[in-house]
């Protein structure tokens, strides 16, 4: 049996009568402690599911009214509870973080608040970093700002299929519509999609044949102009240009550095390059200037020179090649918000109570503790978790963390608006030389108007004429930009190899040449003002310097203001802290050890209350059997039944007893206790 198996002595070593060796001792010591550690183990996750057992069924158990008294905790319990925690460290940091959250959720209204690591405060909202800490900046700077292109033109610039149009036939068909334009049959004919294809379906060119045999509809009504449809070419050089110019664009408006200016100087450098071609006027009186097809129609080299004009914009926005090729930057979100749910715990009307509802538990059941599963609740309350003083260390740390992502991105935004200060100054400074330009610009224009309405000879030289403004600028005493400008341009004129010098020499030459044979106006011109063919280029050429390097500092200021939206955005998520991440775990922690004593002093309740109905029982079941029989046995045999009687009456109070204390340990101990007992006891089980 098990009391024999249990003091049964180990079998001898082959030594005989030789004590054990020291190693197989310790052998043996090792082995009576690990099994010990296992047996501790099992008792305790024995003892843990029976716990949670004993908590599901109570909870299950519970009317709903219950349930809503205990969801609903109360704010000085909770404190007491954790200010008489066995850590110490939990004692004394739970309570002041209780009332920080408590008395934030009571002024505010909410749980969450952003860190302010210069105030070194907490706010409901991140405005306030904004407002305080970062420079505004002045009305002057913010009128430099460039224009952003709108929705439509950015949808038109994203979207689509860009294809080369057929220059040729696309005015050959707006020719043949000008010269009979009354609307006949053969106009309808001529303007009918089949007409409107690369080639006339009959055609077996090998134009005919290109892969391009298509028509130019990627601009959608604008480009189509209703039901007009552009023919496509198939040159492919043009067509992988194109494409080039498209990706650009993407990337440009994808990261927002393409303004209205960069995107207007393409599209009138579009339109000047088509006027400039044999019946282009014809192309100008269709609209499509107000889409990119103006630039579908280029030919390879003016198509290069938009490139370029877009590649000097990626270079001056900082947008590198890889850029270029896969559109991304890499400013993705990098502090994202906890996207726990959080939002089933609230604060009562006098900040008294915290109360629960079903959407911690797993967001799936409805609104409030009626509702919960019991399922969800207990998986919630016992999920596993740190402990508490851990989670109180994590959120100092997270606190310390997310206060210097703030300041670190405050500052990022604080160097960025010093950045766009300068670009802004120094697109000012273009500005004011643009200024200048024009006026000198205007000043050879109206000496032009002059010359073609006046008689030979009356006109002034530019130079000449330049000097005598300045001189007249001068005696103002007044730098302007005018006045700069005109001197920006004698002092090239003075430098160009088409100056003076060259000039000079020149004339020697052609003076020897003159033999009495009539001299045009032109060449008399160029005798008497030498300089005049090189003004108008010198100024040209500032103009286009002052547009291209607007057009550069316009994409650093766009690209600047893009830097620090995005590092808005960032600031929201780095510098955002929620209460109830701290909170949650603290009313957790308080609410199973609330339950699980509940549970324990219900099960005692029951267990005292089937002992007792147990004893009842049995003491009436003995009272019956000791009414029972009669007084028909003789004296001597009555003696004798009642000597067995009394024997069986302590015998079988005995087993009451221990019936008794086997159920109350079975109610409240675990089956290894049983047995443990009945061993104790002396108890022998087959």
């Amino acid at each position: 049996n098990a009391a024999a198996a249990l003091n049964s002595s180990p079998p001898q070593s082959q030594q005989g009568d030789e004590p054990p060796s020291s190693s197989s001792q310790s052998t043996a010591a090792g082995h009576r402690a690990d099994r010990r550690k296992g047996g501790s183990k099992k008792a305790a996750a024995s003892s843990a599911s029976d716990q949670r057992n004993q908590v599901c069924a109570f909870w299950a158990a519970l009317p709903v009214d219950r349930r809503l008294a205990l969801l609903k905790t109360s704010i000085s319990e909770l404190k007491e509870y954790y200010k008489t925690h066995k850590d110490k460290d939990v004692a004394a940091a739970a309570p002041a973080v209780l009332d920080e959250v408590v008395d934030f959720a009571t002024e505010h209204g909410c749980w969450e608040f952003w860190l302010c690591g210069i105030c070194e405060e907490r706010y409901p909202d991140v405005a306030h970093s904004l407002r305080e800490h970062v420079s505004a900046l002045p009305r002057q700077v913010q009128a430099m700002l460039p224009q952003e292109i709108d929705a439509d033109w950015a949808a038109m610039l994203i979207g689509s299929s860009w294809r080369p149009v057929d220059v040729a036939a696309a005015l050959k068909a707006l020719e043949d519509e000008q010269v009979d334009n009354i609307g006949q049959d053969r106009d309808k004919d001529s303007m009918s999609s089949d007409n409107w294809s690369i080639k006339d379906k009959s055609d077996t060119s090998e134009s005919s044949a290109s892969p391009h045999n298509e028509e130019c509809d990627g601009f959608g009504v604008v480009m189509r102009e209703g039901a007009r449809k552009w023919p496509l070419s198939d040159d492919d050089e043009r067509a992988k240009i194109l494409e080039r110019i498209h990706s650009l664009f993407q990337i440009l408006v994808k990261h927002k550095n393409i303004s209205m200016n960069h995107l207007s100087r393409v599209i009138h450098f579009a339109m000047d390059e088509l006027r400039g071609i044999p019946s282009g006027s014809l192309l100008l009186n269709h609209s499509i200037d107000e889409s990119p097809l103006c630039i579908c129609f280029l030919d390879a080299s003016s198509l290069k020179k938009v490139l370029k004009f877009l590649q000097d914009l990626m270079q001056s926005c900082g947008l590198s090649r890889s850029s270029e090729k896969d559109g991304e930057l890499g400013d993705g979100d990098c502090f994202p918000k906890n996207n726990t749910i959080l939002e089933g715990v609230t604060l009562d009307s006098v900040s008294s109570s915290l109360i629960l509802d079903g959407r911690v538990f797993g967001g799936k059941s409805k609104s409030g503790p009626e509702n919960v599963d019991t399922d969800e609740f207990l998986s919630w309350l016992y999920a596993g978790s740190p402990p508490v003083g851990e989670q109180l260390s994590e959120w100092n740390c997270m606190l310390v963390d997310r206060t210097s992502q703030g300041m670190q991105i405050l500052d990022m935004i604080d160097k960025e608006a010093s950045s766009l200060k300068n670009f802004c100054e120094m697109k000012h400074e273009q500005l004011n030389i643009e200024e200048g330009v024009l006026a000198v610009n205007n000043i050879i224009q109206e000496e032009q108007r002059l010359r073609d309405r006046g008689g030979r000879y009356s006109y002034q030289g530019y130079e000449e004429l330049l000097r005598n403004r300045q001189e007249e600028l001068l005696e103002t005493r007044f730098r302007s930009s005018e006045y700069d400008a005109i001197s920006n341009v004698l002092k090239e004129v003075r430098t160009s190899h088409f100056g003076y010098d060259e000039g000079f020499s020149g004339m020697t030459s052609r003076q020897c040449d003159f033999d009495g044979a009539a001299i045009d106006d032109w060449r008399l011109h160029d005798f008497m003002h030498p300089s005049d063919s090189v003004v108008p280029t010198i100024v040209l050429r500032m103009k286009e310097h002052v547009t291209t390097e607007l057009g550069k500092i316009d994409a650093r200021i766009m690209r600047s203001v893009a830097l620090m939206q995005q590092l808005d955005l960032k600031l929201e998520p780095a510098a955002f802290v929620d209460y109830r991440s701290i909170l949650l775990p603290l009313l957790k922690s308080f609410l199973r050890n609330h339950l699980e004593e509940l549970a324990d002093k219900d099960a005692r309740e029951r267990s005292d209350a089937a002992r007792d109905a147990f004893l009842a029982e049995l003491a009436l079941d003995a009272e019956k059997n000791a009414n029972k029989g009669g007084d028909k046995k003789p004296s001597h045999e009555k003696s004798k039944d009642k000597k067995r009687m009394k024997d069986s009456r302590r015998s079988k109070d005995l087993k009451v007893v221990m019936s008794m204390i086997i159920l109350y340990a079975l109610l409240l101990y675990t089956t290894e206790f049983c047995f443990s007992l009945y061993y104790f006891l002396g108890f022998e089980l087959e």
